[in-house]
């Protein structure tokens, strides 16, 4: 297994291996399809990567335990955190500009935590951007339209909510100075 190198902000890389870029076949099948899917269930298998990439990094390179039972709610328990992991695919590299969303139509989800990644489109490897308590989420982020145009030239393909990726807090939030974070 490959470990992560570091990035400075924004965050981690991880590069996935075949047993896991299988295992996400496997995991994506799982996913039921959401009605309101803004690509009509086709990015189940990024979401899953998403998932495997915060998970094996957290135990890979940090020696952290997960509790990988996903459910609607949250996708990973970390130090007893529960996680829900944001995954957009993209073909770039990260930049400091870029913005993490959640759809307006997952608000309500029961989690303690958002954690955002990217996930490579030919599934060659994720970076994770960082984590966000969800309150905080909500302190922070705007509102973004269906259809408005960003100044980067992303068009937002469903209601959400946007924060910088400049904000978010490192991975290791999840398990360091818990109290009041």
């Amino acid at each position: 297994m490959m470990l992560p190198e570091y990035i400075p902000p924004p965050g981690l890389v991880y590069w996935f291996t075949e047993e896991e870029k299988q295992e996400a076949e496997e995991r994506a099948k799982k996913i039921p399809i959401k009605k309101d899917s803004i690509v009509a269930g086709a990015g189940r298998i990024f979401g899953a990567l998403g998932e495997i990439a915060v998970r094996e990094t957290c135990f890979v390179r940090f020696g952290i335990e997960v509790d990988d039972h996903p459910n609607f709610d949250w996708d990973l328990k970390i130090a007893d955190q529960r996680v829900d992991v944001k995954s957009k695919v993209t073909n770039y590299e990260p930049d400091e500009s870029w913005e993490a969303s959640v759809c307006n139509y997952n608000t309500h989800q029961d989690c303690d935590y958002y954690c955002f990644v990217r996930v490579f489109g030919d599934k060659s490897r994720a970076y994770i951007l960082g984590v966000m308590r969800k309150d905080l989420f909500y302190d922070s982020a705007y509102f973004v339209r269906l259809g408005e145009k960003h100044e980067n030239g992303w068009e937002c393909k469903a209601d959400c909510w946007n924060v910088k990726i400049s904000i978010l807090s490192p991975l290791e939030t999840l398990w360091e100075k818990r109290s009041g974070s």
